[in-house]
């Protein structure tokens, strides 16, 4: 892997939702260019200035999408950051179960990256109505498949 290279393989982005046109994708790969050409220039970004405002049909597959860019830009820049900071910086995410679940394995995907893969009991004690649906060795299989 190069460690220039802010695109991480992630288990979220294999369920690319088919009910999304290519130009909405095309909007939200821009909005994630910008986050990471942010994460460039600077040692932190916000994500919430690239977020579509409340009531924009893609504001949440934004969101969720920039969620996991960041937290792997925070992880590589040394300031790890943890699903639920970024649920409580969100409340719209909130029982979201799907959502939470999707983001759940993109950060234990990208805490493998760092040799920080997160343990099932950690899970369970984070995450406990959605731990037993985290399949850790899946993620440590695309782990394996890149390295």
């Amino acid at each position: 892997m190069n460690p220039n290279d802010t695109t991480m393989p992630n288990p979220g982005n294999n369920r690319r939702d088919e009910s999304l046109s290519d130009a909405d994708w095309d909007a939200i790969d821009k909005a994630l260019r910008q986050l990471e050409e942010a994460w460039r220039r600077a040692s932190q970004a916000d994500i919430g200035s690239l977020v579509p405002p409340a009531g924009n049909p893609l504001r949440l597959r934004v969101l969720v999408e920039l969620i996991k860019v960041d937290q792997e830009c925070r992880w590589k820049s040394g300031t790890p950051t943890m699903l639920e900071d970024y649920l409580h910086d969100w409340p719209e995410l909130l029982g979201q179960e799907g959502i939470i679940l999707e983001l759940l394995e993109s950060e234990c995907l990208t805490r493998a990256m760092f040799g920080a893969m997160p343990t099932h009991q950690e899970l369970c004690s984070r995450f406990p109505a959605l731990a037993e649906d985290v399949d850790l060795r899946r993620i440590a299989g695309i782990l394996r498949d890149v390295g």
